[in-house]
């Protein structure tokens, strides 16, 4: 389950984009072990804030958050 403030470790090199969809502009890429806090969820994708206080979208799954999607929790 997602909750806000929670720190999360990302699992796969992964995009970060200005909303959650594929087309939205993207803001910068985040590598496995990089640490963002979760701030909300939107579908299967999570809102972050990086270390570095950058905000955006990262699909779920790469931060480990798709199977609390699948399960509905």
């Amino acid at each position: 389950m997602v909750v806000a403030g929670e720190v999360k470790s990302v699992l796969v090199r992964t995009e970060v984009f200005s909303a959650p969809n594929y087309e939205a502009r993207p803001l910068g890429t985040l590598e496995p072990g990089d640490r963002v806090s979760v701030e909300g969820r939107a579908g299967q994708w999570v809102r972050i804030r990086s270390r570095k206080g950058r905000a955006g979208y990262v699909f779920a799954q790469d931060i480990g958050e798709l199977e609390d999607f699948r399960s509905g929790r």
